[in-house]
């Protein structure tokens, strides 16, 4: 589990930058985010396909997902 506070601890033992552990703790949160979402969006394509119905929408959205920093 990734969490802010335990990456601020973690900096303190260690003498780290507490601001650059607090980012990449936020980094490594937001990583594990979008992946669910980007699988949650392939659920939902798959499903629409397999209904015949438009998937154009939910292809961008996607994008957009994988588009992201």
């Amino acid at each position: 589990m990734v969490s802010i506070e335990m990456a601020r601890k973690r900096a303190r033992l260690t003498g780290r930058d507490e601001g650059e552990a607090e980012s990449d703790a936020m980094a490594r949160i937001a990583r594990i985010s979008r992946a669910d979402l980007l699988s949650m969006a392939d659920v939902s394509i798959n499903r629409l396909e397999d209904a015949g119905a438009d998937t154009s929408a939910w292809r961008a959205y996607r994008q957009a997902l994988r588009d992201v920093p």
